[in-house]
Formats: structure tokens, sequence, C-alpha cells
């Protein structure tokens, strides 16, 4: 992995898998100075494409999405917060000195919860939600 993200210069990197130990299995990470700083595995249970919608427009090239995190969850467990963290970084793109309002036009919702699966102890569940916007004119 380190040597994959050595040679295509990423400093953040995303892996799918499907097993029958681990089914529908994301692991997104981040590296830094050539070796992994952080790593976290994320388990999907329900995946909707972009296909899913039709008439949804075309994500522009540069545009940067707003990103809200809602749900006290993400405050309260370090580990969610590393995760806030990471996904904040892998979002992000390349930074900016100014914004233009029209280059904003998606928000990723991020909605963390506790929930018990199969009588287990609870643990968080994530919910990723984008909206897309159309900025408007001001009519006066």
């Amino acid at each position: 992995l380190e040597f994959l993200t050595t040679k295509n210069d990423a400093s953040v990197f995303a892996l799918a898998s499907h097993n029958k130990k681990r089914p529908n299995n994301l692991v997104m990470g981040r590296t830094f100075d050539r070796r992994v700083l952080d790593m976290v595995e994320l388990g999907i249970l329900q995946y909707r494409s972009v296909g899913d919608f039709p008439g949804l427009p075309k994500q522009r090239v540069g545009s940067k999405p707003l990103l809200q995190f809602v749900g006290d969850v993400w405050s309260s467990d370090i580990n969610l917060k590393r995760l806030q963290n990471l996904l904040i970084d892998f979002y992000r793109g390349d930074p900016v000195d100014s914004l233009i309002l029209s280059g904003l036009d998606h928000v990723m919702v991020f909605t963390a919860a506790e929930a018990s699966i199969g009588g287990v102890e609870p643990s968080p569940i994530i919910h990723q939600r984008t909206y897309y916007m159309k900025l408007k004119k001001d009519p006066k």
C-alpha cells in the first residue's frame, strides 16, 4: 500500500473490496512522509449510485463540496473525530485562496448515530448523503 501511494504520489487513498468474511468493505486512509498515517475500515450497508438518480447535474471539475457533520457522536467519540478529520482531508481537494459561489454546487452530509446490529454492542452508523444545489440570482 505504501509502495502504491508513493508511486502515484497520493496522500489519501480508498480501497473497496468484497469477500465472504467482510462483504462490501471500504478502506480509507492517508499517508504522511510516505508512510501510512491512519486508516479506517468501513462496512457499506446500503449503496446507491449516482446513476440511480436521473436528472442530476454532472459535478464540475474544481467544485468543492460543503461538508456537514450531524450528530453528537462526532464530538464525543475519539474514533469518529479521527474519521471526521480523514473525511475532511479526503474531500477537501486542493487548497485555494478564495471561493467562487458558483463553484459550491453540492453539499455532503455525514450523519452519525448509535445503533446495535444483531444484538451486539452499539456501534456508530454513518449515513452519507449528497445534495446538489443550484444558486439563483437575487430577484431584487
